[in-house]
């Protein structure tokens, strides 16, 4: 007995209701603002509407106020601004939640509106990983709008045929005509086009010049039209080509930028194993297509699903930002390629040709249920793809530091960090202007190397611009992760001539005793008396996941017995909590003797979970090397290179290790401890 057509449509309405709920608890998500780039966005869109002004210079810094750059978004900024009159921080968030439902369905449009109906379970499944994979790019970003804008031109230029219909050549510039504006990937739009014009000169080519011209010429035609409609930009042919030297003045490295291959040796993130997933089902997949069109002897290559397969593997492989457009692409292909096994194969069995249909819809129907149900419980617990919190409008707190530095007549010039630079813009302009802000373009690459970095990394190139900027007050987000803020952060809360007077889960103030009436910073300045209490008080109200964040702050400020209370508490709630015994680890390392010997157990904790990664491998290292454990200490650095074979400080490392061997300095037997 066979699905009926009534019973096949019922299923595939509720599978399509499961795959946008599965959007919705990803994307119905609260605004992580200090790290975003939407200030930035908003108060483009502000300055737009009330000057009519379209920024060309670093306008919001006062380290590099001059400098030109192409802003290839500000219409975006634009939008969202607009929503963000009507209705605020929340309405922004359904803007994104409508905007990822209308993609997801557009997706399985694509994905279903070519093979038979019933084939459709192929596509719920492959959405379930594709939406977990959007999960990358929760944020409220113009990005959003370049997915919609690339499915919308993939449904164009396959309902195109021979352009009968006259609104074809007009619709296309005018998508481009706006794309432009809005954001950057206008020109994968572009490649699309081309790609077509390629394709069709391909399939046409064998049958005369004749048949090429009358195919190709209208391709050829509407790419030129949209090219030149890309054009209407505020900085015409300039923002036309600047897609293709973006990163030709990208002097700071941005984790986005980088690929699944060098972040997976530096983080944990399921969402590199969807990745590879995904990929290597794609590939598989055109093989048994390939194979069923040999054997059939029949034309149906599909090459542009093949262009754009190539197309979208590379962005995927290039940058992990493109993780969530490669997962939707490599949906809708998969499911299309996906229909010829059961011409290939369900035939070969009785049973297969009368109830595989039961099979597929029941697979298809529980993977959906059980991810659905995984991701509330996700929700609840904000582990694995709640990057903040379910709901609506900015995370709770947002907005404190910017009133306290308000309210309390703080001033600068201050010196904040790469990360917050988007929020201080929004909070704080025209009060004050930024030293940095989230923009690596808008920035020289010689103020990164030789001024931003520094100022963090060396505590004499700190002193020398702090004064040449004449620094009065710190804003920074003590959640950056970088080598140089960590290290920044952890000698300017030790420096006497800096007062802490501010600090939340995620960003701290100081200012700068010498410039500020002794009497302000004697009211404002915490003590330890007051940061414990502060800290007790965060603590009981912030969620899990950011208690991590303050008790890592806690640790930076000279407070380890604070912090280790939270990790220790998290354990009593999850002993398998991977991130609690990594901290203790790292913790305890930094202590005397007694306190390395017990980081050795945290870190043997850490080693047997899904977390062996170079850097824990290295930090072990040093912690054995402390104790004296030299052999143990040389194969942690070998286990850390055999991760990661270009591991700058496994090999460093391991070089001095030979030398001393060598040498004849170093002892080749283990001391013994009871760890």
């Amino acid at each position: 007995m066979m699905l009926t057509g009534q019973s096949t449509k019922i299923i595939r309405i509720i599978l399509v209701a499961g795959l946008l709920v599965l959007g919705f608890l990803i994307f119905f998500r609260q605004i992580d603002f200090t790290s975003a780039d939407l200030g930035r966005h908003l108060k483009n869109g502000e300055l737009f509407l009330t000057n009519k002004q379209v920024l060309f210079t670093n306008f919001y810094s006062y380290t590099e106020p001059t400098l030109s750059f192409i802003n290839h978004h500000w219409l975006s900024g634009v939008l969202f601004y607009l929503i963000f009159l009507l209705g605020g921080f929340k309405l922004l968030t359904v803007l994104n939640v409508l905007l990822i439902t209308l993609i997801i369905f557009l997706s399985w449009r694509l994905a279903t509106n070519k093979i038979d109906k019933t084939n459709s379970y192929y596509a719920a499944i492959l959405f379930v990983p594709a939406i977990l994979l959007l999960s990358e790019r929760v944020e409220i970003r113009p990005e959003i709008i370049s997915y919609l804008f690339i499915l919308w031109l993939w449904i164009l230029i396959e309902a195109a045929g021979k352009f009968k219909k006259w609104y074809y050549w007009l619709i296309f510039p005018v998508i481009f005509a706006l794309w432009a504006n809005l954001h950057i990937y206008f020109i994968f739009g572009l490649v699309m086009l081309a790609g077509r014009v390629l394709i069709g000169a391909i399939i046409e080519l064998p049958l005369g010049w004749r048949a090429l011209y009358k195919t190709v010429r209208p391709w050829i035609l509407v790419t030129l039209a949209a090219s030149f409609a890309a054009l209407l930009n505020p900085n015409t042919w300039r923002g036309l080509i600047y897609p293709l030297n973006i990163f030709s003045n990208y002097g700071y490295e941005v984790a986005e930028n980088k690929s699944v291959f060098y972040l997976e040796k530096i983080m944990i993130n399921p969402n590199f194993l969807l990745f590879k997933i995904l990929l290597s089902i794609l590939i598989i997949s055109w093989l048994v297509h390939f194979l069923f069109v040999w054997r059939q002897k029949i034309v149906q290559w599909r090459l542009f699903d093949l262009f754009l397969s190539f197309l979208f593997i590379a962005l995927g492989l290039f940058a992990t930002r493109n993780l969530a457009l490669f997962g939707l692409v490599a949906a809708v292909i998969t499911a299309r390629n996906l229909v010829v096994v059961d011409k290939m194969i369900w035939p070969l069995g009785k049973f297969s040709s009368k109830n595989i249909n039961y099979l597929k819809a029941g697979l298809a129907l529980i993977l959906v249920l059980l991810v659905n149900l995984f991701l509330v419980r996700d929700v609840l617990n904000n582990s694995y793809f709640g990057r903040t919190l379910f709901g609506w409008g900015l995370k709770g707190g947002e907005e404190t530091a910017a009133q306290f530095f308000i309210n309390n007549n703080l001033q600068g010039p201050m010196f904040n960090n790469y990360d917050i630079g988007s929020s201080l813009i929004f909070w704080l302009y025209p009060k004050e202007k930024v030293f940095v802000d989230n923009r690596p373009e808008a920035y020289s690459q010689s103020f990164f190397t030789d001024i931003y970095k520094p100022m963090q990394s060396e505590i004499s190139a700190w002193q020398k611009y702090s004064a040449h900027y004449q620094i009065k007050s710190i804003y920074f987000s003590h959640t950056d992760s970088t080598p140089w803020a960590q290290n920044f952060l952890r000698n300017i809360l030790q420096d006497p001539k800096w007062a802490l007077v501010f600090f939340n889960d995620s960003t701290l103030i100081l200012i700068n005793k010498n410039q500020y009436d002794a009497e302000i910073v004697k009211k404002l300045e915490i003590d330890r008396k007051k940061f414990v209490t502060q800290f007790q008080f965060l603590i009981n109200k912030i969620e899990s996941k950011n208690r991590f964040n303050l008790a890592a702050f806690a640790e930076l400020a000279g407070y380890p017995e604070l912090a280790r209370t939270v990790y220790q508490n998290s354990l009593l709630i999850d002993k398998k909590n991977s991130r609690a015994w990594l901290a203790l680890a790292y913790s305890y390392a930094n202590g005397d003797l007694l306190e390395r010997r017990q980081s050795l157990i945290y870190f043997k904790r850490v080693l047997v979970t899904d977390w062996q990664l170079p850097e824990v491998y290295n930090q072990l290292a040093m912690t054995y090397w402390s104790l004296g454990d030299y052999l143990l200490a040389e194969n942690a650095w070998q286990s850390a290179l055999s991760l990661d074979k270009n591991n700058v400080t496994a090999k460093y490392y391991l070089k001095q290790i030979e030398d001393l061997k060598l040498s004849g300095k170093l002892p080749l037997t283990t001391i013994p401890f009871s760890y």
